[in-house]
């Protein structure tokens, strides 16, 4: 229903002016008149609705890629440290412990990018550069995990896939983002 243009075309009584009336609603006062126009209540619109459920499911992607990439650093602490460190029998100690120093510097980067990737998911509703900026970061890591496993250890690749997967998912929160 539409402002037909002159308050008085609406025929209101005091009282009607003044019960269940919004008070941001706009006001239309002619010099002895002073009208305030009914304003209806604000409805989650289709478009609001979509969007809402949008920003679950960008936040849904990014905390699922984040928890692959923990469990892929995980299943390389729990896999592969040991195994590594025993199968690199080196006489020396030094060199022992620079391996060690190195495989667990390389586990801590798997686990600080798994938890990044969590801080970004978590930065979808309040800061929506913030938590691109932050995914891309993200998808760049896995990224390089994806291109160096094979590159270096064509036989390992499926050590590969679950960052393959969170990639996939982060490209997929940032198309929707």
């Amino acid at each position: 229903m539409g402002f037909a243009g002159r308050a008085e075309e609406f025929n209101f009584r005091r009282s009607d002016a003044v019960q269940g009336v919004d008070l941001r609603a706009p006001r239309f006062c002619k010099p002895r008149l002073c009208v305030t126009l009914p304003r209806k209540r604000y409805t989650e619109t289709r478009f609001v609705a979509q969007y809402r459920r949008m920003i679950i499911s960008v936040q849904t992607l990014f905390v699922l890629a984040a928890a692959l990439m923990l469990i892929d650093a995980l299943g390389y602490s729990l896999g592969a440290v040991g195994p590594i460190q025993r199968a690199v029998t080196t006489g020396d100690p030094y060199w022992k412990r620079r391996l060690r120093l190195n495989l667990l510097l390389a586990n801590q980067g798997m686990y600080f990018a798994g938890v990044v990737a969590l801080l970004g998911s978590y930065f979808v509703h309040t800061q929506r550069e913030a938590a691109r900026a932050i995914e891309i970061l993200c998808l760049l890591t896995c990224l390089y995990t994806v291109l160096t496993v094979p590159l270096f250890r064509p036989r390992d690749w499926p050590h590969g896939l679950p960052r393959v997967t969170a990639a996939v998912l982060i490209l997929m929160g940032l198309a929707k983002l």
